[in-house]
C-alpha cells in the first residue's frame, strides 16, 4: 500500500530509499574514495562476502603460516609454534623437534615478521637463541639467527636437552652470555624419550 505525498514533501513512500540501497550507497563511497570497507562490519558489507587472503589480521595469517609448514613437515619428528613476545606481537616462529642418532634433540628453527635488532633498541645488533632448563638454573647461547631482506630466517640447532624453554631474543653480541629482556619468541619444548 504505498501513498503517494505531495511534491513539496520527498518522494512517494514506495520509491523511499531502502536499508539496503543505504547500505550499497555507503559500500560505493567508500569504494570511490579508494578506501577499503570492512568486510566483516554487516553495516559495511550486507552480502557477508569473504575477506581475500591479503586482508587477514596478523594472527590468522600466523595460522596460515603454522597450518602450512605442518602441512610440509613431512617425516617423523614434532613442530612447534612460538609464541611472540610482547614487544613483538607480529612475530611468528615454529621450530621442528627431531633425534639423531645419538639421541639428541634437533631443531628446524623458522621465524617470520621479526623486526630489525636496533627497532627494538638502538644498541642491539643480532637475535640469539637461548635454551633454559632446569627452572633457569642452565641457561646456554645455542647461537645467532640471522634475517634476510624479508624479515625471514632459519636456523639448525643441536641440544642434548630434552626438556627445555626455548628463547630468541635480541642482544648487542652474538656472543651474549645471559638472555636481554628483548624477547621476541619463545616455546617450552618437551621431546618424548625415544
Amino acid at each position: 500500500m504505498s501513498r503517494d505525498l505531495p511534491a513539496d514533501q520527498g518522494l512517494p513512500v514506495s520509491d523511499a530509499p531502502t536499508v539496503s540501497d543505504a547500505f550499497s550507497k555507503r559500500k560505493q563511497h567508500l569504494v570511490s574514495r579508494g578506501n577499503r570497507y570492512n568486510r566483516e562490519d554487516p553495516e559495511q558489507n550486507p552480502t557477508k562476502e569473504a575477506p581475500p587472503m591479503h586482508r587477514l589480521s596478523v594472527r590468522s595469517r600466523l595460522v596460515v603460516f603454522i597450518c602450512g609448514a605442518l602441512a610440509l613437515g613431512v617425516g617423523c619428528g614434532t613442530t612447534l609454534a612460538l609464541q611472540p613476545g610482547s614487544k613483538t606481537p607480529a612475530a611468528a616462529g615454529i621450530v621442528k623437534l627431531s633425534r639423531d642418532s645419538q639421541g639428541n634433540t634437533q631443531l628446524a628453527l623458522s621465524v617470520n615478521y621479526l623486526p630489525e635488532p636496533f627497532e627494538l633498541n638502538r644498541a642491539l645488533t643480532t637475535f640469539v637463541v637461548w635454551s633454559i632448563a632446569d627452572d633457569g638454573s642452565r641457561v646456554r647461547n645455542m647461537g645467532q639467527m640471522q634475517l634476510d631482506s624479508h624479515r625471514h630466517g632459519v636456523v639448525n640447532l643441536v641440544t642434548p636437552l630434552t626438556s627445555f624453554k626455548l628463547l630468541v631474543t635480541a642482544e648487542e653480541s652474538a656472543t651474549a652470555e645471559k638472555p636481554s629482556d628483548y624477547a621476541v619468541l619463545s616455546g617450552n619444548v618437551q621431546m618424548n624419550p625415544s
